[in-house]
């Protein structure tokens, strides 16, 4: 979204450039700009371009015939006029923007929940549900010791191949039956 009027224009009551400001930019050169308003006494102009004097403000057109509004600058485009007290009261509330904020407070229960979690290990890892019996899994492990292929061996227990080798995985057969792919 973008900000309303970013552009603050600095200058004396003779119109004379004093500096500019870009109040979108975090880091904006207010304490400076303060100084100066106080030693040339100084007025401002709030706008959305760098220098209102040779902008290009956005026009309505003519409005049947209405002479009043026709050509009158539209007023999302309109640029704000501030004295020399209220250019003051302005730069220094922005200078102290956020710095006068109270910390926000956190319940203990809620920092309770910020506890750094373990690192990922097979024991942590979630699974789901078992589908495959024990006694399934014991004739898969059979059956791959007789040298049958995964693929056939899920056939042959009407299950996916990839749940029967993950299932003899996950049960950490000591023989290496399992690990073969």
């Amino acid at each position: 979204m973008m900000m309303k009027l970013p552009y603050l224009y600095i200058c004396d009551k003779n119109l004379e450039f004093i500096c500019l400001i870009d109040l979108r930019r975090k880091f904006a050169k207010l304490n400076a700009a303060i100084e100066a308003v106080q030693q040339f006494n100084a007025i401002g102009i709030r706008s959305n371009y760098k220098n209102p004097f040779e902008a290009q403000f956005l026009r309505n057109g003519d409005i049947w015939g209405d002479k009043v509004n026709s050509g009158a600058i539209k007023t999302s485009d309109l640029p704000i006029r501030y004295s020399t007290e209220e250019l003051l009261n302005l730069l220094q509330a922005l200078s102290t923007r956020g710095k006068d904020k109270n910390k926000r407070k956190i319940h203990q229960n809620s920092l309770n929940n910020l506890k750094k979690r373990p690192n990922w290990s097979s024991e942590l890892r979630p699974t789901k549900p078992k589908k495959i019996s024990e006694e399934l899994i014991d004739t898969a492990i059979q059956l791959k010791s007789q040298g049958m292929s995964w693929r056939k061996i899920g056939d042959r227990l009407q299950l996916n191949f990839q749940s029967v080798r993950t299932a003899i995985l996950r049960r950490n057969c000591e023989s290496n039956i399992g690990r073969q792919v």
